[in-house]
């Protein structure tokens, strides 16, 4: 078995790594890689309808939840004492 992506969640391999690892070589950092990694993807009968997804731009909705994220892991940061 492959080594796990790096965005596959903790406790990997799992009852989902046969679905991670069919996936895992997907270029996801280009449009086109990401476009083909979601043609590509079947899971009990479900596939994406992609059709006018735009790649290319964030909604104010994803930069907003970024920035909650990175503010959300500088509180608890903040918080909990480093180990020695």
């Amino acid at each position: 078995m492959p080594p796990p992506p790096q965005w596959c969640p903790r406790g990997y391999p799992s009852r989902h790594s046969a679905l991670f690892s069919r996936y895992s070589s997907a270029d996801l950092e280009t449009e086109a890689g990401a476009r083909a990694a979601l043609a590509a993807f079947e899971f009990g009968g479900f596939r994406f309808d992609t059709t006018g997804w735009e790649f290319t731009e964030y909604d104010y909705w994803f930069i907003y939840t970024c920035q909650i994220i990175a503010w959300t892991v500088a509180q608890y940061d903040a918080r909990v004492p480093v180990a020695a």
